[in-house]
């Protein structure tokens, strides 16, 4: 049964247009969280963002006055993003798809200024991140060409192909090479503009702030999705957040290292599951000054914490595909709610990840406490996920026939006594004034 659903996609942004510096960025970021990039972007770098969510899912753009080193390393600790590519700049596509309007794109539709800037941003990355200082290398790189057109019907690697003899026309030293590239080139003709990047991550950016030797559950939740939930949590200093269902700790983690000053609990049923969050937070740990996570192994329907104890829960629910069934969610899903309202402060938040939209909605209609503030619809790995906000429903103190006339009893007492006080300062008034 279908069922109808408040959501909130954010304020309607422009398109990807009028980059105001030089230095211009491309950037893919989970579809659905672009609001929760461009705010971290401006935020970090102090830049607008630039997102049409409709035309251009999953992609932002941004322009950058300078490209130095420390700029480089404030764009690596975003945490929203996954992959940065230097933007070369934009074209409209050809009107017919033909394989030769496509290869000659890279080398004959942008200018020098264009490739003298982008190439800045991958020559900061490569010294940046290869510790490559070489002058003749990155003068001369080995490069490769990618590109996404619309079309089924055409060759991709033919018009890769005549992509890189392109290129190699407009720059003859550069070296055509099919693996192992040090400078990639992509081309995305797919959404009505061809955007010509440059790769300047190895990796998703989202990742540099956790040890690259985590160990990885079987259901891993990417960093740049648990970052835009954290975020929309609205975490503040000294509050108590619980991940009920950690798995593999990526959640507690980074809310470890973004609230040093909270604490932080991570809990799970299975033992894998604790025996990978205890290895990553052993590394995390060794990583910082200060520790704020504890580990419970729990079952998350009879949780080993006090009533109204919790300020944030962030959890990412089963699924019910490679982990667990639909018919177990069933059961689990109210189970979970009943739970979490119960140790939720009556001011906390509770944000939950999951595919089973309906399921959980029906469930949160079945707990009278909780009340479903915003609703994200985001893509996961092909998969149109879910994200809830919820908070406890301000609860109305009914009072009893007798409690009420014994307040208003106690009202009247108190009425009387401050119209006695009045007339006590007037009386005294009246006598100072006479003598």
């Amino acid at each position: 049964m279908e069922v109808t659903l408040p959501s909130d996609d954010g304020p309607e942004v422009s398109a990807h247009t009028g980059l105001e510096y030089p230095y211009r960025f491309y950037a893919t970021i989970p579809t659905g969280f672009e609001y929760n990039g461009a705010r971290e972007i401006k935020e970090r770098l102090g830049v607008d963002c630039h997102f049409d969510r409709r035309r251009f899912p999953g992609r932002v753009v941004f322009s950058l006055p300078s490209m130095d080193d420390d700029t480089y390393r404030r764009l690596q600790s975003l945490r929203s993003l996954e992959h940065v590519s230097a933007l070369v700049g934009t074209c409209p596509t050809p009107p017919e798809m033909v394989e030769e309007q496509w290869g000659a794109i890279p080398g004959n539709n942008f200018t020098d200024e264009e490739w003298t800037n982008a190439l800045l941003s991958w020559k900061t990355y490569m010294r940046m991140t290869k510790g490559i200082k070489n002058k003749e290398f990155l003068e001369c790189p080995i490069f490769s060409t990618t590109c996404r057109v619309p079309s089924k019907s055409v060759s991709h690697k033919r018009i890769a192909s005549d992509m890189n003899n392109s290129i190699k026309k407009r720059f003859p030293r550069w070296v055509i090479t099919s693996r192992d590239p040090s400078l990639e080139i992509f081309v995305d003709g797919r959404f009505g503009l061809i955007y010509l990047t440059i790769a300047i991550t190895s990796e998703s950016v989202s990742m540099n702030q956790l040890s690259k030797e985590r160990n990885l559950g079987a259901t891993p939740l990417r960093p740049a999705i648990a970052f835009s939930l954290i975020s929309l949590a609205n975490i503040q200093p000294g509050e108590i957040v619980i991940d009920p269902l950690c798995g593999c700790g990526t959640i507690p983690e980074i809310v470890s290292d973004m609230f040093p000053e909270c604490f932080v609990m991570g809990g799970d049923i299975a033992p894998p599951a604790i025996e990978k969050s205890l290895e990553n937070f052993s590394m995390h740990r060794r990583n910082k000054d200060k520790f704020n996570i504890d580990l419970v192994k729990w079952d998350s329907c009879k949780l080993p914490l006090p009533n109204a104890s919790v300020n944030v829960i962030i959890t990412d629910l089963p699924f019910g595909k490679r982990m667990g069934t639909h018919k177990s969610n069933r059961d689990l899903y109210p189970k979970f709610l009943a739970e979490f309202q119960r140790i939720l402060h009556p001011a906390g938040r509770l944000v939950l990840l999951t595919l089973e939209k309906e399921l959980l909605y029906r469930s949160i209609k079945n707990i009278p406490n909780l009340k479903l503030e915003k609703l994200h619809s985001i893509n996961q790995g092909g998969m149109p996920t879910y994200v809830f906000l919820l908070h406890l429903k301000k609860q109305k103190i009914k009072l009893k026939k007798g409690d009420q006339v014994e307040n208003s009893k106690k009202r009247d007492r108190e009425t009387e006594q401050q119209e006695n006080l009045k007339k006590s300062k007037e009386s005294k008034t009246e006598i100072e004034t006479n003598q």
